[in-house]
């Protein structure tokens, strides 16, 4: 189990960086080509200045939800089948039913279906669906 927590917490800082970067460039993006976003985060704010207030907040929240994402993972190691070049088939299809919902509901929220969109969840989806599972099974 503690493998597991621990893959999960490497994985979600790992998650907070690309989470980061990619959430810093979308709200510059936005607020350059949106009138309603230049009114919400006025031009005046610079881009270290956003990455900084998302980076603060991503390096909290992705790690715990890591360590919830391993605890998960932990709970139904015993369970798993070698499937699609992961240990656990039925813990990745589960993360992968997990983030077709966030793509739609980010993509709803800035209005289409933005690159960085696509690249989050690819990355999220690699990220604990198979890379965190071949990190708690190394026995680290």
């Amino acid at each position: 189990m503690a493998e597991s927590v621990f893959a999960g917490a490497i994985v979600g800082y790992v998650m907070a960086v690309v989470f980061s970067v990619l959430l810093a460039l979308v709200i510059v993006e936005l607020r350059a080509g949106s009138e309603r976003m230049r009114e919400f985060i006025t031009p005046t704010l610079s881009l270290p200045l956003i990455a900084t207030a998302v980076f603060t907040i991503a390096f909290w929240v992705w790690p715990a939800m890591g360590l919830l994402v391993g605890l998960a993972y932990g709970a139904t190691r015993e369970d798993g089948t070698d499937a699609l070049g992961s240990p656990h088939i039925w813990f990745t299809l589960a993360i992968l039913t997990v983030s077709l919902p966030q793509a739609a509901a980010i993509s709803l929220l800035v209005r289409r279906l933005h690159p960085a969109v696509v690249g989050y969840v690819a990355v999220f989806a690699a990220a604990f669906g198979w890379v965190m599972p071949w990190l708690a099974e190394s026995n680290l």
